[in-house]
């Protein structure tokens, strides 16, 4: 394979501590108490928490199963690279005072998949010059 994945544990048990964050802030929010708009903003930010955190999630699954060896970087670039970049920066930072819970798990989550990000493009750059054709250009 000639490419050394490093395994983040400690990423990974961030990117489950913030799943579960979000699962029981989400399980738990009285949407009751909110306005008609704070209830819209608050199911359209969480949708993006959601599909920023599982393509985290991937991510780390893609990193594992190449140090497995059960697929090639080829595979793994194009499965399984960090891909909700536009989905994050769609994330609002001005939500209403009400989702403050929400406001900082989003704050959470962004600084957490802009790491994941950096390492992606850095993973990216370890790749043996004939490997980076195959890099899609916004990781290199």
């Amino acid at each position: 394979m000639g490419y050394l994945f490093i395994s983040y544990p400690s990423l990974l048990r961030e990117v489950l501590e913030l799943t579960i964050d979000a699962r029981d802030y989400v399980q738990s929010c009285d949407l009751q108490r909110l306005t008609t708009a704070s209830r819209l903003r608050h199911a359209a930010e969480s949708m993006r928490l959601t599909a920023v955190l599982s393509d985290a999630m991937n991510w780390l699954r893609g990193g594992a199963e190449l140090a497995a060896g059960s697929i090639d970087r080829e595979q793994q670039i194009r499965h399984f690279s960090a891909r909700a970049g536009a989905t994050l920066r769609a994330m609002r930072q001005d939500l209403p005072g009400e989702l403050t819970d929400l406001a900082d798990l989003l704050s959470r989550t962004r600084a957490l998949y802009e790491r994941i990000e950096r390492l992606d493009r850095q993973i990216a750059c370890l790749l043996p010059s004939h490997e980076q054709e195959s890099v899609p250009a916004a990781l290199r």
